[in-house]
């Protein structure tokens, strides 16, 4: 998902998001934190488009 997400994209992403939040810490932490990482980057992204787009 390197391109920029729709709308659909972001509700997806942050279902997972707040899915992968929810689990307990497990033998995979290291992966885990690197796509919550990866996740938050995106949603942060398009979050600020939103806004930009919006105040314009």
């Amino acid at each position: 998902m390197h391109a920029e997400l729709d709308e659909i994209q972001y509700h997806l992403l942050v279902a997972e998001f707040d899915q992968l939040w929810a689990r307990p810490p497990a033998r995979d932490e290291g992966r885990r934190r690197e796509r919550m990482d990866q996740m938050m980057r995106l949603i942060e992204a398009f979050e600020a488009t939103r806004r930009m787009a919006s105040s314009a």
